[in-house]
């Protein structure tokens, strides 16, 4: 019984190449959080067995967390099918990643970068409006001085002219 689900896969876009140790850093980031969404799968696929069974023993969920220590103990939860794997690897600008391994946790990864794509394109958006705004304010800033700067201007000459007369 296949507890994550079917399999899937994953394509990750990069727009450049970089060092090695970026790209290993970046696959064991990968790995680590696969490994640990298909873990929290399996703790809920376990929660959800026993509350139906209402077996609602505080022991029984806590036996998978009283183990683990790092990622390496989580590995040992990973059904040989559902290991992650690299099915593809093209080099070239852009190029990408394809990762192969069960739908669900490589879906929530999908959506987590998907999502941080789109966060950041708010905060360009939200950067730009506010760099546009602020140009604006500064702008009636600027104009207000001149203009300020220009009364007082006719002012002291006026009081200038007065004084000299």
């Amino acid at each position: 019984m296949n507890m994550v689900g079917p399999q899937a896969s994953l394509e990750i876009h990069g727009p450049r190449a970089g060092r090695v140790e970026d790209a290993i850093d970046t696959l064991d980031a990968i790995e680590t959080a696969y490994n640990v969404i298909y873990f929290t799968n399996i703790q809920l696929d376990w929660i959800c067995y026993f509350v139906q069974r209402e077996a609602l023993d505080p022991n029984v969920f806590m036996w998978p967390l009283n183990m683990l220590r790092s990622s390496e103990d989580i590995r040992q939860f990973i059904l040989p099918e559902d290991v992650l794997e690299i099915g593809v690897v093209k080099f070239e600008s852009p190029g990408f990643w394809e990762f192969l391994g069960a739908l669900n946790p490589l879906d929530q990864i999908r959506q987590f970068i998907s999502d941080r794509h789109e966060r950041s394109k708010d905060i360009e958006y939200r950067n730009a409006a506010e760099k546009k705004n602020l140009n604006w304010i500064m702008s009636g800033w600027r104009q207000r001085f001149f203009q300020t700067k220009s009364k007082c201007s006719k002012k002291l000459d006026i009081l200038k002219n007065r004084s000299e007369a």
